[in-house]
């Protein structure tokens, strides 16, 4: 179930398109390649990602076989992802979502490569003054830059430097620390265990002190206090490696997206005659009650800046909502 206490967190999706010559507006003939930095001038990146809103915005909210195939043309990753789970959930987007009106990104960060994969990191706020973070990937020459990550920024959180943007940015192996208190993975990895339920882990490189994780474990010890003698409740939280990308930041550490899967388990007790699901689990079931056992899957994009010393946090999360079932 969504746990009570958690954060209100809304997928802020953004994606970036890039085409060849003059097909795809904001971009023009072959713009001369960039040399000793960033592969992008930052104003060819501003273009791309600042067209590419009104793109995402159509993708998002379609419907049917078409929406669908929007989603997929113009989103990856963690943030197809999302999408899909706003629709298998039954869930569209508000009014307050970013996409639903234009908003300009601002580009942080262009990745360093004479090749492809080409990626950037942008940030944009809306018009609910909700900070997010996008990661936008173009796959080769012929492929348009797409979202493959897009995360709201918690409450009071912030990100150091990624430096100037002609300069361009380091992208990190996920798996390795490379000068970071611990590898993007395993930080990754800390911040799962730490929030499963009902046996948390202390992570050794971690804080846990940051809105999202304590509202997870907030909320799973509330639901778990509701249920009393009628169930038993059960979180568990699994990385996803493919999804993740790291970028050094201009005073060292990194900057890591990634994505963890969500496992909610309720299992009623022979003392239960029934109970009652959350309004958004219903929706899903199609029913407001149940004497089944109940799984409940989260898609939870997550941002953490990991240093080279001290602690790793996080600076930002979403919680999307994507399937329900009995059994």
């Amino acid at each position: 179930m969504r746990s009570a206490g958690a954060v209100a967190l809304a997928a802020a999706l953004l994606v970036g398109g890039c085409g060849l010559g003059d097909r795809v507006a904001g971009v023009h003939d072959a713009p001369a390649e960039q040399t000793g930095g960033a592969p992008l001038n930052e104003q060819t990146a501003q273009d791309i990602a600042t067209r590419a809103i009104a793109d995402a915005s159509a993708a998002l909210t379609g419907t049917g076989a078409a929406g669908e195939a929007a989603r997929r043309r113009t989103l990856t990753g963690s943030a197809l992802s999302v999408a899909e789970a706003m629709v298998s959930s039954k869930q569209t987007p508000t009014r307050s979502d970013p996409l639903t009106k234009p908003v300009v990104p601002q580009v942080l960060g262009i990745a360093k490569t004479s090749g492809w994969p080409r990626t950037m990191v942008t940030t944009t706020l809306d018009a609910s003054s909700r900070r997010s973070l996008q990661v936008l990937v173009s796959a080769r020459p012929s492929s348009p830059f797409v979202v493959s990550a897009s995360v709201t920024m918690l409450s009071r959180a912030s990100v150091p430097s990624l430096g100037r943007v002609a300069d361009g940015i380091e992208a990190l192996p996920a798996t390795r620390a490379s000068g970071l208190v611990v590898s993007p993975q395993g930080a990754l990895g800390q911040l799962a265990s730490a929030v499963a339920y009902p046996k948390p882990a202390t992570p050794k490189n971690l804080a846990t002190t940051d809105a999202f994780t304590t509202g997870l474990r907030a909320g799973a010890a509330a639901q778990a206090k509701a249920l009393g003698t009628l169930g038993t409740y059960a979180q568990k939280h699994v990385t996803v490696p493919r999804l993740t990308n790291a970028y050094r930041l201009a005073g060292g550490g990194a900057l890591v997206f990634g994505q963890l899967s969500r496992v909610d388990t309720i299992t009623p007790s022979k003392n239960a005659k029934q109970l009652t699901l959350p309004a958004d689990v219903a929706r899903i079931l199609g029913h407001r009650t149940t004497t089944k056992k109940v799984t409940v899957t989260y898609v939870e994009p997550v941002v953490l800046v990991v240093p080279a010393t001290g602690q790793a946090r996080v600076v930002g999360a979403v919680e999307q909502l994507a399937t329900a079932k009995e059994s």
